[in-house]
């Protein structure tokens, strides 16, 4: 069976092999098919990756912290802009119809009325919509901890038999 479009958000990260399994989808998709990925931009330029370092770091810092016991990793792959697309293009070899990095504000801005009423939760809340609106206001320092990408993978289309 043959598809016109594959997509996949939030996956990509937690693969093991990704150019592996990426390669596998390609080669479910019809010739002119399109696979669209999405996903987190953990060490791209961002307002909101800057905040949590900060945040972070003054956590380490306070008096009476405890170290949180190590746990295995959730995401295997931290990656920012270019060299996804390095990964796409020149690893995989597929060409790129479109790719944006956006901002999300997350884990700060939450949706409406998810707000906690109380002073934390406004200043979360104002931090993830400045990251939002100083991506939008800067797009060519493309500032953003997600991406969405179609792309078309030159990939031999087996035989009919």
């Amino acid at each position: 069976r043959r598809f016109d479009v594959i997509y996949s958000n939030d996956v990509m990260a937690h693969l093991v092999e990704p150019a592996a399994t990426l390669s596998l989808l390609a080669t479910l998709l019809d010739p002119d098919g399109l696979i669209l990925l999405g996903g987190s931009l953990a060490n791209n330029p961002s307002l909101v990756y800057a905040i949590a370092v900060g945040v972070r770091a003054a956590n380490r810092m306070r008096p009476g912290r405890t170290e949180l016991p190590e746990r295995p990793p959730t995401m295997l792959h931290h990656t920012n802009r270019d060299a996804l697309l390095g990964f796409f293009e020149r690893r995989l070899g597929w060409r790129t119809i479109d790719f944006d990095v956006y901002e999300t504000g997350w884990p700060y801005r939450v949706p409406s009325g998810v707000v906690a009423p109380s002073v934390r939760g406004v200043c979360r809340q104002g931090l993830g919509l400045a990251a939002v609106a100083a991506s939008r206001a800067l797009p060519s320092l493309r500032l953003g901890n997600r991406f969405l990408g179609a792309f078309t993978p030159d990939v031999p289309v087996p035989a009919a038999g």
